[in-house]
């Protein structure tokens, strides 16, 4: 059966259907307004005009109804139309700060004629937009403290692909550069070029940008958006926005934050990324980037030459569709002895936190009557009542009025259909193109829990076999066919098919949505069927875009032990990555208000701890934090296969703080994850009691003439049991040679016999992931002609390598090559190192470097027995291994390794985890 809705009543809270008591008008409301009044927002009036029944909006005449002190200005986007797409900028100088609702008033006329004149003048600088040079991109740049110019600017905004090569804007010579805005509080250039190569040949897509530059009097800051359009998808690899380059010479620094990082230009050749600010200066002046993305520094100086790169990290990703929109800040400006300072506050203080919506009074109205309604009422009916009210309330935010009308008398859109959960309460939308998240609600408290901008259910990459195209789809466009069923009355069937992108129709995806009303839970599955001749090669899902919870909310992810950071919906910052390692070491993100006791718990519970990258990335701009999970499919490189997630994710209203989020993980894991290790009374009853009981560690490192007495005054003075965690035991240097660990240092065995009686436990150090490429000196002893098979390698059959500290005789760097634990040979090398310690020496115990440490490699080498790319097969390989080696192990002795990625946990006996 189809999603059907099913209330409490007939309607939770029925309110009036009269008409408003007076005439409507459109209102805009200004929320944590800085105390400056300055906000700079974009805004869609366009179903709030059409509402009033405005006939034709003239972007000029908008201003504020009742004055107030309130100035406004609004520059009409890319795409402005005075009827259909009234959508642009909003600048605003308000009265102060906090709260103010601003009733619009449109008045009658024409627009003023637009000029084609793109030289700009503020109090800091003098820019000039020639439609001659650089594409009408900004040519010249002089600043009016010191009459420095720049005269080396280039800009390498460009679209590239392997096999057509790149094209520029800046190549464009007939761009169309016009003032489309001027007032009190900004001038705006709109510069219109197209992507061409030097002679002016465009692809057949015919790609092409409007930037619109928006300057403001009294101010360095410089607002950039900027949309990009083909008449047709084409993916391109690289799509670049804002690559500024100069000389070197002109602004010989650099410097970005936070925290500060900054040097000189010297053409290394190599790049930094920054998140807060990134900027190129001379001491005196500069041009910064400011909280745009991944923003990047090249130090290209005498070569490609520097640049400086808003959205550094988009640039290399592809762009497959037919329009998308950027924006981004420019800081212009001189400051003396205090630059850089001064450029890190003006990006802490940009005028987007204020968050802005657009409304009709009648509809305001209307939901502040259901707000008093629904506090009259208790219980389930009161949390329906919450969800009904939510989704009116964002209907009325995308300005679907009528709808938000309907939704607040309990009528809902066909097209939507609400998924309760105990406290938490889900709304989704079948669309023509996909199925979108409307709500995510956390029903008991009222908090919004999903932020306005959405990201999409989940997110495919998909690879064409034969040309190596990637295809991106998502589960909110670009679907022929979605449906929502709810087959037993309780749990969700989504379903998408024939998608629309050539070559993709046998493309389907299917997930179930089942509630648990007892945790406040929702648990998904997933799985996908990729089309003939098409790769499968990464999935994203979960993925939500949590709301501002709070200035004092805070975000739990899983670095190392856990990690806390407060308030990233107001600052830029990303966290990524591989699981299972020592720095993505669980499967769950959080986030939560601990005062008012709401939040976000999304995890994944997969029991067998399959590899996948885990995101967190923060939208400050958009009041978001972005939460992902990625999975690689095994058998990613074999087209029309099909891919289940491993395990079910989920979303949980999370009631306390990290550690109630942790105890929601543990409750699970402790009953459903494969590496739970068995307990008894007294814990783990494999572990030797010496180990859990040993109160001291020491390290030592070198041959048993120097570690013997150290360790032996080491116990004397401590007067217990201690252990001793042995490196350089080997003859061979540290990191080198690996794994040729015997013969070992003279004295050695003798050494652990003695210390051994004191009782100081040994406990020596070896790698469990490396095999060294130059393997006896820098000679190729037995990687190539013994190891090079079992090493993990890449798509195009190279060994993974790695390098640390550790140099080859003749100074080069040793290069390790991390071999595979599904392989015999790696498996029983392992089992004959710790055997031979083990035996030989008498160690107590091994510690096995790495393996919780580092992150699993995509190996794709068909011969080791596993699936190519992702699955379980890394961590279950590890634990055939070590559960090998465990059952070889003589009595009371004990393994340990690096770091503490969870699903190790039940095959060693420790963690030595240091960060």
């Amino acid at each position: 059966m189809r999603c059907r809705n099913v209330f409490l009543g007939a309607a939770v809270f029925a309110l009036s259907s009269a008409p408003p008591l007076r005439a409507d008008e459109v209102l805009v409301q200004f929320d944590d307004v800085p105390d400056s009044g300055w906000v700079v927002a974009e805004a869609d009036l366009t179903a709030a005009a059409q509402w009033c029944g405005i006939a034709a909006v003239v972007p000029e005449q908008i201003r504020a109804a009742d004055g107030g002190g309130a100035t406004l200005q609004f520059i009409p986007d890319a795409d402005f139309d005075p009827q259909q797409r009234i959508r642009g900028v909003l600048v605003a100088q308000l009265p102060g700060g906090g709260r103010t609702r601003l009733n619009l008033h449109f008045g009658a006329g024409e627009s003023p004629a637009i000029t084609d004149h793109g030289s700009v003048e503020t109090a800091g600088f003098q820019i000039v937009h020639d439609p001659n040079a650089q594409g009408g991109l900004p040519s010249r740049l002089t600043f009016r403290g010191t009459g420095k110019t720049l005269e080396s600017i280039r800009w390498q905004d460009r679209l590239y692909d392997p096999q057509q090569g790149a094209f520029r804007l800046a190549d464009d010579s007939t761009p169309r550069v016009t003032r489309i805005a001027e007032g009190p509080l900004c001038t705006a250039v709109r510069v219109a070029g197209r992507f061409v190569q030097a002679g002016g040949a465009q692809p057949e897509s015919q790609p092409e940008a409007v930037y619109q530059w928006v300057y403001f009097p009294d101010s360095p800051l410089v607002h950039v958006t900027v949309l990009q359009r083909q008449q047709q998808p084409f993916s391109w690899r690289e799509a670049h926005f804002l690559e500024l380059h100069q000389s070197g010479g002109e602004l010989p620094q650099w410097a970005g934050g936070d925290p500060l990082h900054s040097g000189e230009f010297q053409g290394t050749g190599s790049s930094r990324s920054f998140r807060q600010w990134a900027a190129m200066h001379d001491g005196r002046h500069a041009v910064a980037v400011l909280h745009s993305g991944q923003m990047l520094i090249y130090d290209g100086k005498g070569g490609y030459g520097p640049y400086l790169h808003a959205h550094g990290s988009l640039a290399w990703t592809p762009w497959n569709i037919t329009q998308r929109r950027l924006s981004a800040w420019l800081w212009i400006g001189g400051g003396g002895d205090d630059l850089l300072p001064t450029i890190r506050q003006a990006a802490e203080r940009l005028p987007t936190r204020a968050r802005v919506s657009v409304t009709v009074g009648s509809v305001q109205s209307r939901l502040a009557e259901a707000r008093t309604a629904m506090e009259n009422l208790a219980g389930d009916e009161q949390r329906q009542a919450r969800l009904q009210l939510a989704v009116a309330e964002r209907l009325e935010s995308l300005g679907r009025f009528q709808e938000s009308l309907d939704a607040a008398d309990g009528k809902l859109p066909e097209t939507f259909c609400m998924l309760p959960a105990g406290d938490l309460g889900l709304v989704l939308e079948q669309t023509e193109a996909g199925i979108r998240v409307v709500q995510l609600l956390d029903t008991a408290s009222g908090a919004q829990l999903l932020a306005p901008h959405a990201l999409p259910l989940f997110s495919l990459t998909l690879r064409h076999s034969e040309t190596g195209r990637e295809i991106h789809v998502a589960a909110d466009a670009g679907w022929g066919n979605s449906q929502i069923e709810r087959p037993d009355g309780g749990c969700l069937k989504l379903t998408w098919s024939d998608a629309r992108q050539d070559g993709l129709n046998a493309l389907r995806v299917e997930a179930e949505a089942t509630p648990d009303a007892a945790a406040g839970a929702i648990r998904w599955t997933l799985g996908a069927d990729s089309p003939a001749g098409w790769q499968l090669r990464q999935l994203a899902f979960p993925q939500v875009a949590v709301a501002d919870l709070g200035p004092n909310a805070d975000v739990v992810f899983p670095r190392g032990p856990g990690e806390v950071q407060r308030g990233l919906w107001q600052r830029a910052f990303r966290y990524a990555g591989r699981y299972p390692n020592g720095w993505t070491t669980m499967q769950w993100l959080a986030a939560y208000d601990a005062a008012r006791d709401t939040g976000l718990y999304v995890a994944m519970h997969d029991p067998a701890a399959a590899t996948k990258e885990i995101q967190l990335e923060s939208r400050p701009a958009e009041r978001a934090v972005d939460f992902t999970f990625a999975h690689w499919p095994p058998g990613m490189d074999r087209p029309g296969t099909a891919f289940h997630l491993s395990g079910e994710a989920v979303w949980q209203v999370l009631r306390g703080d990290w550690f109630d989020a942790a105890q929601i993980y543990r409750q699970w894991a402790s009953q459903n994850a494969k590496w739970w290790p068995a307990l008894g009374p007294d814990g783990r009853e494999d572990t030797p009691r010496w180990m859990r009981e040993l109160p001291a560690w020491a390290l030592a490192s070198g041959n048993a003439a120097s570690v013997v007495p150290q360790m032996k005054r080491f116990a004397e003075a401590l007067g217990v049991p201690v252990g001793v965690h042995w490196y350089n035991w080997h003859e061979i240097p540290f990191d080198n040679d690996y794994p040729h660990y015997f013969p070992t240092r003279d004295g050695f065995a003798e050494g652990v016999a003695e210390l051994q009686r004191g009782p100081v436990y040994v406990m020596p150090y070896i790698n469990g992931r490396l095999w060294d490429t130059r393997d006896r000196g820098q000679e190729d002893f037995e990687f190539t002609s013994r190891a090079r098979p079992a090493a993990t390698k890449n798509e195009q059959g190279e060994p993974y390598v790695e390098s640390y500290a550790s140099k080859e005789p003749d100074g080069s760097p040793v290069r390790l090559a991390a071999m595979c634990p599904t392989t015999e040979l790696w498996r029983n090398k392992q089992q004959e190192i710790v055997a031979r310690l083990m035996n030989e020496c008498g160690v107590k115990g091994v510690y096995i470097d790495q393996v919780a440490a580092a992150q699993p490699q995509l190996c794709f080498d068909g011969s080791h027995g596993h699936p190519a790319g992702g699955g379980d097969w890394w961590t279950a390989g590890y634990w055939d291994m070590l559960r090998q080696i465990r059952k070889n192990l003589p009595p009371d002795r004990m393994l340990t390794t690096e770091c503490n990625a969870e699903p190790y946990a039940h095959v060693f006996d420790g963690y030595l985890t240091w960060h």
